[in-house]
């Protein structure tokens, strides 16, 4: 037994992004079917409206849609136009749908080793692909047929493309087309998070220390200034941002109503200073909520407060890494940034505890990253070895060396 598990172990340490996409792909597929069995495969408002939209694509019955279903399938085609794909191929097989997400939260959890390849060694690396792997509600949600799992992909992605921009122009242009690929992907999935990924991504660029500083930045202010306003959003995504400011406030009450969870603590005023004036009570909603001693909600909210004993070490565990993220911030501060802005476009616009926590997951593989770095600071610390050199060019994170 122990001479298996050591086998195991070193396979893992060959293999490691591998070794957690399999990992997770496993208790997707384990607790999809479970779902399947025990809920007819769907659990929630939202992963049933899913189904039902790719189900009646699939079979010709979407003829009787209003505008509504039509633009929101148009804006969720990333996920919902390959859904229909397998709908059609499979008879709308509902589990067919569940393990068509679990594929792409597993590849969320590889995708996150991944990166964390690029500025940790290879035990903390898989520490993060785990955190992405078995984390509860993070396995929930891609189980079941939600969108949630392709944003997490997309973006680790983008990720995992500004580690690998760098090199020989053929290599340089071709990992630059990638990223272009998945940005527009990401427009098909939410808009704010493209807008917030397409800022993070030219900051990370610009911030990025290395000979081809200048070239990096360059495609990132490019992609920035090009690609939003070429897709509707204006440049930059400025004229976005300016037509959904005023609406942040109807659209927190519009997801508050009808929920158990509802936030009872809104702002009074409007404009800037009311969204200021939410900030306290939407931050801890998205980042810390529900807490352990909170006695109202749903099951699944009541179910979501035993994670808090997970939650909060990984997120203490982030914090100290995050301290020590500038001299990693070529590889690194991508995540950085894309998860600490869309957390603030969720604590503006989240107006129920449960749909906050859900979307909290989109800043998950971030969190998980930077509690790896975290841990493997901390125990070296207390092993008083040397800290590994920071990087000027990463080395591979998918092929070649592993990161230092």
């Amino acid at each position: 037994m122990k001479s298996s598990l050591l086998r195991g172990w070193a396979w893992a340490v060959e293999h490691p992004v591998l070794a957690v996409f399999t990992l997770a792909l496993a208790v997707r597929v384990a607790v999809a079917v479970g779902i399947f069995i025990v809920h007819d495969g769907t659990m929630f408002p939202d992963d049933r409206f899913f189904f039902t939209l790719a189900h009646e694509k699939a079979t010709g019955a979407s003829s009787g849609w209003d505008p509504y279903e039509h633009t929101l399938f148009d804006k969720t085609a990333t996920f919902l136009w390959p859904l229909t794909a397998v709908f059609a191929l499979t008879g709308s097989s509902v589990l067919a749908g569940q393990l068509l997400v679990a594929v792409a939260g597993a590849g969320a959890a590889a995708l996150t080793t991944a990166v964390a390849l690029s500025a940790l060694r290879v035990r903390w690396a898989l520490a993060a692909g785990a955190v992405m792997a078995l984390l509860p509600s993070v396995v929930l949600w891609s189980s079941l047929t939600l969108k949630d799992a392709f944003v997490w992909c997309a973006v680790a992605a983008v990720g995992l493309g500004v580690c690998e921009l760098r090199g020989s122009p053929k290599r340089f242009a071709l990992v630059g087309a990638g990223i272009v690929v998945l940005l527009v992907a990401i427009a098909h999935l939410r808009d704010q998070t493209l807008v917030v990924t397409a800022w993070a991504l030219a900051l990370a660029l610009v911030l990025g220390p290395g000979a081809d500083r200048w070239r990096r930045a360059a495609f990132g202010v490019a992609a920035l200034l090009i690609l939003p306003a070429a897709m509707g959003y204006g440049l930059a995504g400025i004229q976005f941002i300016r037509n959904a400011s005023p609406e942040v406030e109807s659209l927190r009450g519009g997801n508050a109503v009808g929920a158990s969870t509802a936030l009872t603590c809104d702002a009074s005023k409007g404009g800037l200073s009311g969204k200021i004036e939410h900030l306290p009570c939407g931050l801890p909603a998205v980042v810390l909520r529900p807490y352990p001693w909170e006695t109202d909600g749903s099951t699944s909210v009541r179910l979501a407060r035993l994670e808090a004993l997970l939650w909060y070490p990984l997120l203490a565990l982030s914090l100290y890494g995050l301290v020590h993220v500038w001299p990693r911030r070529r590889t690194l501060a991508f995540p950085a940034l894309s998860a600490g802005a869309i957390v603030l476009v969720y604590a503006l616009t989240e107006g129920n505890i449960g749909t906050a926590f859900r979307h909290r997951g989109e800043a998950i593989w971030a969190v998980a990253i930077f509690a790896a770095l975290g841990a493997q600071l901390a125990a070296d610390r207390i092993g008083r070895r040397p800290a590994a050199p920071a990087e000027e060019a990463p080395a591979g994170t998918l092929v070649g060396g592993h990161g230092g």
